[in-house]
């Protein structure tokens, strides 16, 4: 990412900026978003409810380490049961630490339909798109803010 670790951080440690980059927005436009809880770090939740491709659920930030760890725990209730965990990797880079590599890595338990669906299915192929897409507008977040 163009930007430091602190500004990169900053986007991912307050889920009102989310909304900009993280992939329910782009997928159904009326989604319901609402923040409960601390306005970042650890105790921050984000809850959604939209159409059949979204479903509902929430996430809470449950770790939270400036400008280099943030992980998140994400319960998804419809269409189908899962639990995640998304981990989120800090490093300056840059000859000035002008720049941070981010490491988006996703762990989760499944429904049993959904661990029958995975055999056949690689989710890195169906995510990973996704996550790249919202790397980019990640990136778009942090040049709009500096």
């Amino acid at each position: 990412m163009r930007g430091t670790s602190k500004e990169t951080f900053d986007q991912l440690n307050q889920f009102k900026y989310w909304a900009n980059w993280y992939p329910l927005r782009q997928v159904d436009p009326q989604v319901r978003l609402r923040q409960d809880g601390p306005s970042e770090g650890a105790g921050s939740v984000w809850a959604w409810n939209g159409n059949e491709k979204v479903g509902a659920g929430r996430m809470e930030i449950v770790e939270s380490r400036q400008g280099s760890l943030l992980r998140v725990k994400a319960i998804h209730t419809a269409p189908s049961a899962s639990e995640t965990i998304s981990t989120f990797s800090l490093r300056p880079e840059g000859v000035q630490g002008d720049q941070t590599r981010v490491v988006w890595t996703l762990q989760g338990k499944h429904a049993f339909i959904a661990k029958a669906i995975a055999v056949f299915v690689d989710l890195e192929d169906t995510l990973g798109p996704d996550m790249e897409l919202a790397l980019k507008r990640l990136q778009q977040e942090i040049d709009v803010r500096k």
